[in-house]
């Protein structure tokens, strides 16, 4: 979440317009995913947000996938086990059914009954070393 903070308030917040590259919706929708991060706001929260015709806001799809754009992180997907025995990947990603519990994998409509969303470690130390407090927060003093 601190990625996705420093990101959010860099973007939201810059205190001089002229050198803010994005464009006042895009300002908006970020301001509104910081406000659903801050305040823990569910998916069904961050839909209702969106109701608010006064708020000229994007829906929380189109809001999700801006914030992917501008932050570089991309969700990865993983099926797996609705009792979370294992994620269908590696050996078992041809698997249509559970080795542990012989749970099938998908519902009746083709889709997978559960799955595991990740964001991968690598991009997300490198967004959040982008922060300048961060840095400073990490860095090992070179004073006795």
């Amino acid at each position: 979440m601190v990625c996705f903070s420093y990101l959010i308030h860099n973007y939201s917040t810059n205190p001089h317009p002229e050198d803010n590259a994005l464009p006042p919706d895009v300002v908006r929708a970020l301001r509104s995913v910081a406000f659903s991060l801050k305040y823990s706001l569910c998916r069904e929260g961050q839909e209702e947000l969106g109701d608010w015709p006064e708020l000229e806001l994007p829906s929380v799809y189109r809001r999700e996938k801006l914030l992917e754009d501008l932050s570089g992180l991309k969700e990865v997907v993983y099926h797996c086990c609705i009792n979370t025995c294992v994620l269908f990947t590696g050996e078992y990603e041809e698997y249509n059914e559970c080795p542990i519990c012989q749970e099938p994998r998908r519902d009746n409509r083709k889709r997978p009954r559960n799955v595991f969303r990740y964001l991968p470690l690598i991009p997300r130390l490198q967004l959040l070393f982008r922060s300048p407090k961060m840095i400073e927060k990490t860095a090992i003093s070179s004073k006795p």
